[in-house]
This record gives structure tokens, C-alpha cells and sequence, in this order.
């Protein structure tokens, strides 16, 4: 079902928060990945992580961060490993902006070679 239209409405809407990713993952050379958002009311912010050491203290001050500047719902989400690869961002990631506003879960991820995309709610392990 991926039409070439289709294809190239991801690409507009994306490729922006991509070379953004690009960009900062370049400028934050000890990050194992950067994550960049824009909001649903356009802005987009960043931060560089680091989820080896499993503690995703900067994850939460940036969730924590976007409540407090009401910023908090999110549109679309580009998460880059330090080798520039696109990615999901973190189970624990997903998890606080689904905490931080239920209208996460139709926040878009940007996947594969940055044409693909999927919601945070298909993305979640299913309800046992």
C-alpha cells in the first residue's frame, strides 16, 4: 500500500527532522543517539542520549521539559544512532510521552531509511 504519493509525504514531512538528527548527531559526537520531536504545534526540540547505562535521566528531563513549556504532544519523532542509522527510540521513551499526554500514541516515528513511519501505538507490545 505504499504509493509513491504516499512515499513522498513522508519524505516532505520528515526529511527536515532528519537532517536536524544529522546535524545534531554530528555536533554531539559522545551521544549514542540523538532524538528530535516537533510538537503538534510545530516547534521542534532535541537531545542527545545516551541508553547504554540504562538509567534515561536525559529522556526524562526532556519529556519533563515539554510539560513544562506545554509542549508536551507530539507530532512526529526521527531517533538517530551515532552511526546515523534511524531507529525506535527507547521502550522507556515511548512510555513517558504516552504518560506525559494520551495523544501520543498517534505521535509518528520515522523508520527504516526514513521513509516508513508508525505510530507510538503500533509500536507498543500489545495488552496480554
Amino acid at each position: 500500500m505504499c504509493s509513491v504519493g504516499y512515499t513522498k509525504r513522508i519524505n516532505q514531512e520528515l526529511e527536515p527532522l532528519i537532517q536536524e538528527a544529522k546535524q545534531r548527531v554530528s555536533e554531539h559526537s559522545t551521544a549514542e543517539q540523538v532524538i528530535v520531536v516537533k510538537t503538534v504545534k510545530g516547534n521542534v526540540h532535541f537531545f542527545a542520549n545516551n541508553v547504554s547505562d540504562q538509567k534515561y535521566e536525559e529522556e526524562k528531563e526532556f519529556v519533563q521539559k515539554l510539560i513544562e513549556e506545554d509542549d508536551a504532544v507530539i507530532d512526529c519523532i526521527v531517533c538517530m544512532w551515532d552511526d546515523f542509522n534511524l531507529d525506535l527510540p527507547s521502550m522507556n521513551f515511548r512510555k513517558l510521552l504516552l504518560a506525559a499526554n494520551e495523544e501520543n500514541n498517534h505521535a509518528k516515528i520515522c523508520l527504516g531509511d526514513g521513509t516508513r513511519m508508525r505510530t507510538i501505538q503500533k509500536c507498543m507490545p500489545s495488552p496480554l
